[in-house]
C-alpha cells in the first residue's frame, strides 16, 4: 500500500469475495486482517483478488534496495552537476523543435500526477447526453481554476504584507525537501516512515465515501 486510501480499495475489493465477512486493511503495518468462511473462499482466492487490483502479498525488500540505490546515485549526479549545468543559458538560443522536445521531457511528470484524473474525463457515461458527459470534466476544471486562482490571491495579499527574509525561504525549501523525500519514502514501503502521514479531514473523507466523485456527477 502506497497511501491510506489503498486501505479502503482493498477492503472494498476483499469484501467483494463470496464468504469474506470482515476486512481491516492497515496501511501503517502492511497487512491485512480478515474473517472468511474456508468452505466458500480460500487464501488463494484472496491472494489473486488482492494481485488483480495491482497489490502484491510478496516480500519487495530487493525492490527496496534497488530504489534506494536509484536515488542516491541521482542526489550524487545532481550535486556535481548542479553548479555547472545552466538550462536556463542551454535553452537561450534555441530551436522551437528543441524547445518542444524539452517541454515533452519535463512534463512527463504530470502523466503520474494528472494523468488519472485526465483519462477519467474521456470516458463517456452510457445512457447520458453530450452535456451531462461534459459535466465532470466542466466541474474540474472550474474547480481547479477557482482554487488557484484563490490560492495565489491569498499568497500574494501576505507576500505584500510580509517581506520573508533569505534565511526563512531557505528553510521553508529544506522542510519542503524533507517532506518530499519521506513522502517517497512511504511510497516505496517503508514502514518506519509510514507514521508520518498527512490526511484530509474527516468532513472531506465523508464526501469521499458518499460518491460523490467526479464520474458520478
Amino acid at each position: 500500500m502506497t497511501c491510506t486510501s489503498c486501505e479502503a480499495r482493498i477492503e472494498k475489493s476483499l469484501m467483494s469475495i463470496s464468504g469474506v465477512t470482515k476486512v481491516l486493511a492497515d496501511y501503517k503495518s502492511e497487512s491485512v486482517l480478515l474473517e472468511y468462511d474456508d468452505e466458500m473462499c480460500n487464501i488463494v482466492q484472496i491472494k489473486e483478488k488482492i494481485s488483480k487490483i495491482g497489490y502484491s502479498t510478496e516480500n519487495s525488500g530487493n525492490y527496496k534496495l534497488v530504489g534506494m540505490l536509484i536515488i542516491v546515485l541521482a542526489i550524487i549526479l545532481l550535486s556535481k552537476a548542479g553548479n555547472s549545468f545552466d538550462m536556463e543559458f542551454k535553452l537561450e538560443n534555441a530551436s522551437y523543435l528543441v524547445l518542444f522536445i524539452v517541454g515533452i521531457f519535463t512534463s512527463l511528470h504530470c502523466v503520474g500526477m494528472c494523468g488519472g484524473i485526465m483519462l477519467s474525463q474521456s470516458i463517456r457515461a452510457e445512457n447520458k447526453s453530450n452535456f451531462q458527459s461534459l459535466k465532470p470534466a466542466i466541474f474540474y476544471n472550474l474547480g481547479r481554476v477557482i482554487s488557484y486562482t484563490i490560492l495565489g490571491g491569498i499568497v500574494g495579499a501576505l507576500g505584500s504584507v510580509f517581506s520573508l527574509t533569505l534565511q526563512f525561504k531557505a528553510g521553508l525549501q529544506v522542510l519542503a525537501g524533507i517532506f518530499m523525500i519521506i513522502m517517497g519514502l512511504n511510497m516505496s514501503g517503508y514502514s518506519l516512515f509510514r507514521r508520518f502521514n498527512i490526511k484530509l479531514p474527516w468532513s472531506f473523507c465523508n464526501l469521499k465515501k458518499s460518491g460523490k466523485t467526479l464520474l458520478n456527477w
